[in-house]
């Protein structure tokens, strides 16, 4: 189980303006839900690098918590 958890990321993410339906199942294809609360994606990620170039046209800001 460690190991798992090791290969997968926390993050946490803010949009700018309000993505695309595209954009919503790309998000929740790599595993984030949205806070309501917070209005911000979060989540455990497994590819950061897939999850970023689906979102690089967009305004956004990224934090990867280690």
């Amino acid at each position: 189980l460690d190991q798992e958890e090791k290969k997968q990321s926390a993050v946490i993410l803010k949009l700018d303006s309000k993505p695309s339906d595209q954009v919503r199942i790309h998000l929740r294809s790599h595993g984030l839900k949205w806070n309501k609360l917070r209005e911000e994606w979060y989540g455990y990620v497994t590819d950061v690098g897939s999850l970023k170039d689906g979102i690089k046209s967009l305004e956004h800001n990224l934090e990867i918590i280690k």
